[in-house]
């Protein structure tokens, strides 16, 4: 009797177990990459979902969860690679409407709300920790570091995580004063009202030449998921401006944040410049430096010479400093 019991027990646990890893597919990065789809509430559109992904590592009770930006989608092997390496169970995110989570019927990245996100980061952060990690690290680079700073600074109370990585944060636009004293409030004003109309129109970028190796950079990702431009509605704008707007005002982060960016910033042309390998061409890493002192009390920011505005795609030289930067400032904090 007890044998049968016992028998019953670990047929049950092993159920759970496989039950648990079924949720998991291969990922489109190949066999040490898993992804699981997570279905979230529907919004004004319908169905919505959005796709965690994780390194295949060696388990570790801590763990790293990355947001990727504006247009964009979880490809960086690397990234994986070097946070195993340093002992972090690795962790990505697409959130809604992008890359592995965008839906057929959906407008790539539209929300009328940055908090739009915080169910996606919820539900990844609550799988992370049911996988058994203790201590949780929340990077984001660009877009994803405007989400991920508010999301931590509404739940202040109870962090959702031990630091806050931020790598080149869109803490504010890169356009000229008239554009942004004046179009950006104008547009924003309208995406109240008209939330689907076309503000800007997509159009080919430097900053994408300077990644692609079909061009001058040296990723290799999937231009589908990753375009080159796509048309920015006035909702999104709006929802964009709000939060760079409460941002701005000053937030109470109470966790530790490392905040990093390029040394230096320089406008894009139409004609291809060699500089563009060297300098963020996407935001101005000045205001990047300026709001990052009003997240919370325990900010370091560190500037590094000859980042491209995604500075882990920069070239390898720097993104080897990047990455010596984030992990000597999480052994400072016993992270």
């Amino acid at each position: 009797m007890k044998k049968g019991i016992l028998l019953l027990f670990i047929s049950c646990i092993v159920s759970v177990s496989y039950i648990s890893a079924a949720q998991y597919h291969e990922d489109i990065l190949g066999k040490d990459f898993l992804a699981r789809t997570m279905v979230m509430e529907d919004d004004y559109d319908g169905k919505v979902i959005s796709t965690l992904i994780k390194y295949r590592n060696t388990p570790s009770e801590k763990a790293v969860l990355y947001v990727h930006g504006f247009n964009d989608y979880f490809f960086q092997k690397e990234m994986a690679y070097e946070y195993s390496k340093h002992g972090y169970d690795f962790y990505a995110v697409d959130l809604r409407k992008y890359g592995r989570s965008i839906l057929p019927h959906q407008t790539p990245f539209f929300v009328m709300d940055i908090r739009e996100y915080f169910p996606d980061l919820d539900s990844a952060l609550a799988i992370i920790r049911s996988e058994g990690h203790s201590e949780i690290i929340l990077s984001a680079h660009s877009t994803g570091g405007l989400i991920t700073s508010l999301y931590v600074n509404d739940k202040k109370n109870e962090p959702p995580c031990s630091a806050l990585v931020l790598n080149s944060p869109f803490f504010d636009w890169y356009l000229s004063p008239f554009l942004e004293n004046i179009g950006i409030p104008v547009v924003a004003w309208l995406g109240k009202y008209f939330p689907r109309a076309i503000a800007m129109k997509a159009s080919k970028s430097q900053y994408g030449a300077s990644l692609h190796k079909s061009e001058h950079g040296e990723w290799d990702y999937d231009l589908q998921k990753k375009r080159d431009g796509n048309d920015m509605t006035m909702g999104w704008i709006r929802a964009i401006d709000k939060a760079q707007g409460e941002l701005q005002k000053g937030l109470s982060i109470n966790i530790p944040v490392l905040v990093l960016c390029s040394s230096a910033s320089m406008p894009e042309d139409k004609k291809w410049n060699e500089a563009y390998q060297t300098h963020d061409i996407v935001l101005d890493t000045r205001d990047i430096q300026k709001y990052a002192k009003k997240l919370g009390p325990d900010v370091t920011i560190q500037t590094v010479d000859g980042g491209k505005h995604d500075l882990i795609l920069s070239i390898k030289r720097v993104r080897d400093k990047v990455y010596n930067i984030i992990f000597a400032w999480l052994k400072k904090w016993n992270l």
